[in-house]
């Protein structure tokens, strides 16, 4: 494998991360995507909102740091603006880090039931894809 290859490759009509080598499913929540700079989630609070999430399509993460629930919190945002809920409590502090850094973090819905999105550097994201 070339070192500038990702193992896995995000299956956007599926909703699935694949592991390219063995086609095996990997967990969106899988904390070890991390290491490859790859945060992914499924959406919190997604019944509240009223945007609308597809496979494939940019999604916009915004940085919420005086949200009186989570000072880490991160709003996801469809493509006309409308809230589409919450990135996990659990997974953010790492990528709210990135983001008040001001690095370029694209994100991506992999699939719409359950919502999950997936996020990265650009470079990354284009290797994903």
């Amino acid at each position: 494998m070339d070192d500038d290859r990702l193992p896995v490759r995000a299956d956007f009509q599926h909703g699935f991360l694949v592991e390219h080598t063995t086609q095996k499913f990997v967990n969106v929540g899988n904390r070890h995507l991390q290491g490859l700079g790859i945060w992914s989630c499924r959406v919190r609070g997604e019944s509240y909102y009223r945007g609308e999430i597809w496979p494939g399509r940019a999604v916009t993460l915004v940085r919420e740091p005086d949200n009186p629930n989570d000072s880490n919190a991160i709003a996801i945002l469809d493509a006309q603006g409308e809230k589409l809920g919450y990135w996990n409590k659990g997974m953010a502090p790492a990528l709210a880090k990135l983001l008040d850094a001001g690095e370029p973090i694209e994100a991506v819905a992999l699939d719409r039931k359950p919502p999950k999105v997936i996020a990265g550097h650009p470079d990354v994201m284009r290797q994903l894809r």
